[in-house]
């Protein structure tokens, strides 16, 4: 299959599944006690949390040994290597249980940690299933692994919703369900490649200590992502972590949109870099950067003028006081317009990329504690936003130096700020318009055509070439028809 197909593939699983993890959260956020979906997002977090650490990288080991020749006898060693994980994951379990019960001042941790044990066992068992499947070339199979588990999980909540079951336990439970029947898929798909003759722990040995620089990475970009929710949740109780937690929401396509584009770019711009052609790579950098303006900052924009009724569409009227908090942290979308670690990968630079993870999380943590302290929960979204602008800098000015360029040529700064400003007059217009109905249903529809409206604007000023794309696919279905 080629690359394209496979990409293509990928995508489209990833984004079915995001659609239906929405939909999960907007009935868990409605049918879920508060206090019990603030425990929920607890053990999210904790989660995500155990798996970036226990892996130590070994997901990215997958894709490495599993396109080498030898990749039979790789696969068997992967598995024992998982194994080893979840079984010592199961072990230390207890431990993490009163570790996170501590953080978050809950007992519910303890309470049930036969749950929580295997949520992480299996989660950890899972990590490597998307890399081994397309190290494999069974990105076909992808599909399945991605949309049967889904699709279980979301009519499990419709069938607790319907025999009035929700409860954290149940919910718990059925996440366990999914994780297994996403590892007996996995088997079923791999069985036949499955040889314990293969059986080496110098193989093992060799997958785990490959994936470990990497993994650093991982758990530092999971420890920066999560900090926020960790120092709030050691402050307030789970209804108050619920609604920050909720207000701290990031929006699932948008990182699949950026790093979309810049997966395809890292090849691009590692050749022009081994040609020493930094006049192009420039060029390339900065085009990529107004193509994303066009689309990030009419997001961003719209999500905070109209975060009231996007917040009671996703999560009900029950978090309205997550709004301010939403608010101010998607004023970070505003400085997403780069996935800045692509520059750093095709320059080789992967160390003073890690660096740089490690500072950002030295600042945020300090800034979190102490503003959470002073300003309460709010505080920690001020943090981190102020953390994304500290580390956009501290990035910007690296690959100034990388680049041998000048600042002011590292970042599309005229058009950004041009499009920041167009983009907050239009959402004003519509937002006047809004104010006089309050009706949510009106504030979807005046948010996504202040989208629109932003979009095509900033398509004339700054660049055309999604507008482009869309029109090219939309003349190619009508050709079909």
């Amino acid at each position: 299959m080629s690359i394209k197909k496979s990409g293509s593939i990928l995508f489209a699983s990833k984004v079915i599944k995001t659609i239906f993890d929405i939909a999960s959260i907007m009935l868990l956020s409605r049918f879920l006690f508060i206090s019990d979906y603030g425990i929920y997002r607890q053990v999210l977090i904790s989660q995500q949390l155990v798996i970036s650490i226990l892996t130590l990288g070994i997901p990215n080991s997958a894709l490495f040994y599993l396109s080498t020749e030898r990749k039979k006898e790789y696969l068997t060693n992967l598995y024992v290597s998982l194994t080893s994980f979840s079984v010592l994951v199961l072990i230390i379990s207890p431990f993490l249980a009163d570790l996170f019960d501590a953080n978050f001042k809950v007992n519910f941790f303890k309470n049930n940690v036969l749950i929580i044990s295997l949520i992480y066992s299996l989660g950890i068992f899972s990590s490597a299933t998307e890399n081994i499947l397309v190290a494999l070339n069974r990105t076909k199979k992808l599909i399945s692994y991605t949309l049967i588990p889904t699709f279980f999980w979301f009519l499990g909540l419709l069938f607790y919703l319907i025999f009035e079951k929700y409860t954290i336990l149940n919910i718990l439970v059925l996440l366990i369900l999914r994780y297994i029947i996403g590892i007996l898929l996995l088997i079923s798909f791999t069985r036949k490649d499955i040889n314990f003759r293969y059986l080496n722990l110098k193989m093992v040995r060799e997958i785990v200590i490959f994936g470990v620089p990497i993994g650093l990475s991982t758990i530092l970009g999971m420890l920066n992502k999560n900090v926020d929710k960790l120092v709030v949740g050691y402050f307030v109780d789970s209804v108050d972590f619920a609604i920050f937690s909720n207000g701290a929401y990031e929006i699932p396509f948008l990182s699949l949109l950026t790093s979309s584009l810049f997966t395809v770019l890292i090849p691009e711009l590692k050749k022009l870099k081994d040609l020493d052609n930094v006049q192009k790579l420039k060029e390339l950098w900065i085009r990529s950067g107004n193509i994303m303006v066009t689309l990030m900052i009419p997001i961003a924009s719209s999500l905070i003028f109209f975060a009231k009724p996007f917040i009671v569409f996703i999560f009900s009227e029950k978090y309205l006081a997550s709004i301010p908090y939403f608010r101010i942290y998607q004023i970070m979308l505003y400085f997403r317009i780069y996935v800045y670690g692509s520059i750093f990968v095709a320059t080789k630079n992967n160390r003073l990329f890690l660096i740089n993870a490690v500072y950002s999380l030295i600042f945020n943590l300090i800034l979190d504690i102490l503003l959470v302290i002073k300003l309460g929960p709010i505080g920690a979204v001020i943090a981190t936003v102020l953390t994304t602008v500290f580390l956009v800098f501290l990035q910007l000015f690296n690959i100034k130096n990388i680049l041998n360029i000048k600042f002011s040529e590292t970042f599309p700064w005229i058009n950004w700020f041009k499009s920041i400003v167009v983009t907050v007059g239009i959402n004003s217009g519509f937002y006047i318009f809004y104010s006089l109905f309050s009706s949510n249903l009106l504030g979807l529809l005046f948010m996504f055509l202040s989208f629109v409206v932003s979009f095509l604007v900033l398509s004339k000023l700054v660049n055309n070439e999604i507008l482009k794309y869309v029109f090219s696919v939309l003349k190619i279905i009508n050709l079909k028809k």
